[in-house]
């Protein structure tokens, strides 16, 4: 399968996840190009860090929303199985 996605290219807008569950991730060096996120769970403290510099607390953005924000950090913690799924372009 990967000769294909050599050959062809990928499908689709991104072809990476990443899943944070707490402390802090670094989204720089080889984890760069991550452009969209979903954060699933209710109970979420912590900042995402936009890539422009901004630190916006994780509840301030809904549940199972799709936003295609690049980010280039997040810390804190997620409880009750709550999680922030980042893609990569």
């Amino acid at each position: 399968m990967a000769d294909q996605f050599r050959k062809y290219g990928h499908f689709g807008s991104y072809y990476g996840a990443k899943v944070f569950t707490g402390g802090e991730l670094a989204l720089t060096g080889s984890d760069f190009g991550y452009g969209a996120f979903i954060r699933t769970g209710s109970n979420h403290e912590g900042n995402i860090t936009i890539a422009g510099g901004a630190a916006i607390p994780i509840n301030h953005f809904a549940e199972n929303t799709f936003y295609e924000i690049a980010v280039s950090e997040i810390s804190g913690s997620t409880v009750f199985g709550g999680q922030v799924t980042f893609f990569k372009r």
